[in-house]
């Protein structure tokens, strides 16, 4: 009979690794990397380019160029695009971003055979329609006007372009006339230029046939072209922070993004500086969350996250709050802040967070395209296999000493910007 007076025994989390992908090279230089795991006949296929807004002149080109793939190809028109994909269960998602862009099917793996070639005439072989181009510039206008109308949109672009400093490629926020100005020849020149040649990673993952995703990926994918490099950016970092407030019209709430210049995550001390973040504001039990949510009602969330870009990696914390409640966040947030510095974390705050670590990448390594996901911040970061390994490993170590003297390292006065958006 079960004893309810008695708390059940229990054990803290283990890391366990996933298993690593197979690996290979194409002709043209695109790394492939095989995940053929799980009993379900489903695959993932993952196109990897390094292309984002950063390396643009006009930020919205890469989002354009990456939406206008589904609006037709050479041979087949959106509704003929559209019709295939429906007539095999499968799902096309497009993510340009800052330094990567991605292009994501979703698939039966019975339909291998068909989907893989489709989607490479998707995105090798694009019309570029000009009619087309019209439509989707017009909806991606419209759509800007209605984000523009949120303060959540603004506040983090304006904490990244204040960190960084206007003018840097990481501080791009598009406008609506960087849309209206795109034109077909801009949008063929940056496919040739940049999509064309720039496939630099596939990742497949899922349960499929080894021997035919491998003859389909090298037919399809892998094209008689230069290979190339990925564009780099400027190093230079902005160190003299200047308080923004930016007023909405209407804004029914207010947002606020407070951040700094990150340790990035391939130097020797981000575990501890992770695990510091995280303690901070990264899980619902944070220190943030329940001082502005639970003990002062100022929010429903508020969340600190680190961003890793290439040249540059940076913390922002972010909260909606009321309009009257802008300015006693911001001191709540560097009141708690400062706490980390000058008192020691107890040894049961630092274990439930080692917990939660642990127990978030075991709730994420439990499928084969949880496995690709964990591997792609490898390919992308440029980090080694045993990344995990010893990040956790770290994790597992970590003291309250190391969390003060890690908070005293890069908490320092005026490293901080704050922007207001209400």
């Amino acid at each position: 009979m079960l004893n309810r007076t008695t708390a059940p025994k229990h054990s803290p989390p283990e890391f366990n690794p996933f298993p690593l992908p197979q690996k290979y090279q194409l002709s043209g230089g695109t790394k492939v990397y095989l995940f053929n795991q799980g009993s379900q006949p489903v695959f993932q296929i993952e196109l990897i380019f390094p292309v984002g807004s950063a390396i643009a002149k006009n930020p919205a080109l890469p989002a354009l160029c990456f939406e206008m793939l589904r609006e037709g190809s050479t041979t087949m028109s959106a509704e003929e695009i559209n019709h295939k994909l429906d007539f095999f269960g499968a799902f096309l998602g497009l993510k340009p971003g800052i330094e990567n862009s991605f292009v994501t099917l979703y698939g039966r793996s019975e339909f291998l055979g068909h989907l893989i070639p489709l989607l490479a005439e998707i995105v090798f072989q694009p019309a570029f329609d000009e009619q087309a181009l019209v439509k989707q510039k017009k909806k991606m206008v419209q759509e800007l006007a209605i984000k523009q109308k949120k303060t959540n949109y603004w506040a983090p672009r304006l904490l990244r372009q204040n960190i960084f400093g206007e003018g840097h490629p990481y501080s791009k926020i598009i406008s609506p006339e960087d849309i209206k100005t795109v034109s077909r020849k801009d949008l063929v020149e940056f496919h040739q230029q940049h999509v064309f040649p720039g496939l630099q990673n596939i990742l497949l993952a899922g349960a499929y046939d080894n021997n035919l995703a491998n003859s389909l990926v090298a037919d399809s994918l892998a094209m008689n072209y230069t290979y190339a490099q990925p564009v780099g950016v400027s190093t230079r970092k902005n160190n003299s922070f200047s308080p923004i407030t930016k007023s909405i019209e209407h804004a029914t709430q207010a947002s606020i993004a407070i951040g700094q210049h990150a340790l990035s995550i391939r130097e020797r001390s981000y575990p501890a500086y992770a695990f510091l973040i995280k303690i901070l504001g990264g899980y619902f039990g944070s220190r943030l969350m329940k001082k502005l949510r639970e003990e002062k009602g100022l929010t429903y969330g508020i969340y600190a996250y680190t961003t890793h870009l290439k040249n540059g990696s940076y913390l922002q914390i972010a909260a909606d709050v009321t309009h009257n409640g802008v300015d006693k966040s911001i001191d709540l947030i560097l009141d708690e802040i400062n706490k980390l510095k000058h008192t020691k974390a107890s040894s049961e705050e630092i274990d439930t967070v080692k917990n939660y670590l642990l127990g978030e990448y075991i709730n994420n390594s439990t499928t084969v395209f949880d496995f690709a996901d964990l591997y792609k911040k490898i390919i992308t970061q440029g980090l080694r296999d045993d990344y995990y390994n010893s990040f956790y490993k770290e994790i597992s170590s970590v003291t309250p000493k190391e969390v003060l003297s890690i908070a005293n390292q890069v908490f320092t006065n005026k490293s901080f910007s704050i922007v207001r958006v209400k």
